[in-house]
């Protein structure tokens, strides 16, 4: 289904006399008459133009402008349809905020969920403290940021994700 848009471009009283502007009655009627006319170009929302034209005709008259006002006219152009076809490369249909391995569940509100991730295994997390303190006390700054970039990436993870059963 095509919609009717307001062109954007400045039009002068050369281009009028050079250029096929529409197929309209009204803009086929246009002859820029006299070398003192100007043309004026008002930028509106789609949709809106032909109030826009209503507004101004009504003020030509209430302000008896009609000598310095010849015409408003509202060139138009066919917008081409949209159709969606799928999706590009790139383009996110649909995106998950939680990661594989935990659990999701619903809260009291329908479109806002939960989520909860297995604990981190205790044992793991003492052994890779200690391996810090050492790194620490040796002054090897580049090994300790190493160390904290590979636990905070893959941490050590003991039985399942759990829920809390916060809705009853």
């Amino acid at each position: 289904m095509a919609t009717r848009k307001a062109k954007t471009a400045t039009l002068t009283p050369e281009r009028a006399k050079t250029e096929d502007l529409a197929t309209s009655d009204e803009t086929a009627e246009l002859s820029p008459a006299g070398e003192g006319n100007q043309w004026y170009v008002i930028h509106t929302y789609s949709g809106y133009e032909n109030k826009v034209k209503a507004n101004l005709e009504h003020r030509i008259e209430t302000m008896d402008a009609r000598g310095l006002i010849l015409q408003v006219v509202i060139p138009t152009e066919d917008e081409i349809e949209i159709r969606f076809i799928g999706a590009r490369a790139g383009e996110k249909l649909h995106e998950q905020l939680w990661n594989d391995g935990e659990a999701v569940g619903p809260t009291s509100h329908p479109k806002i969920m939960r989520a909860a991730r297995p604990p981190i295994d205790g044992e793991w997390l003492a052994s890779e403290l200690d391996h810090l303190e050492r790194l620490v006390a040796e002054a090897d700054t580049l090994g300790v940021v190493a160390r904290l970039r590979a636990m905070v990436a893959e941490p050590s993870r003991a039985g399942s994700a759990v829920l809390e059963d916060t809705l009853h």
